[in-house]
């Protein structure tokens, strides 16, 4: 009987821990980089925030980076994605965009999908597209298409 108090004490005082743990863990974005549909793993990037009139690199991780707790504060924030000779310019994001998985693909011509982009543009030729998706934990995905002419 008095194992059975004992252990109630400790699956109890376990529960009423778990939110607390849970809530202290550091939020990630985990991103899928994608380039003409193949997966690229294991290559390294950098991402710099600008945001509020600051500028920070946060810690990186093998597939993503850890969220810089001020995100929530901040209003204007820009994010700079920059792997190999891939540089993209995401703004504007908020903080909702950091709650969850990125997936950044780049389309090199020919283009394997059909695109409704005109491939000429001011003179200038279409050279590439960057399709960004980001799926956030707890809300429907959302995605922008940023088109690059040279």
């Amino acid at each position: 009987m008095k194992v059975k108090v004992i252990f109630a004490v400790i699956i109890s005082f376990y529960l009423a821990m778990l939110p607390v743990s849970t809530k202290a863990q550091t939020e990630c974005v985990k991103i899928k980089f994608e380039i003409d549909g193949k997966e690229i793993v294991g290559e390294k990037f950098k991402v710099v925030i600008d945001a509020d009139g600051r500028t920070i690199e946060p810690k990186l991780l093998k597939n993503g980076f850890v969220v810089p707790p001020e995100v929530s504060n901040w209003k204007k924030i820009e994010l700079r994605f920059v792997f190999g000779e891939y540089d993209i310019l995401l703004n504007p994001l908020t903080k909702y965009h950091f709650d969850g998985e990125w997936l950044i693909r780049v389309n090199n011509p020919p283009f394997q999908e059909q695109t409704d982009l005109p491939l000429w543009k001011d003179g200038k030729e279409l050279r590439l597209i960057y399709h960004i998706s980001f799926y956030p934990k707890n809300a429907e995905g959302t995605g922008r298409i940023i088109p690059v002419y040279k």
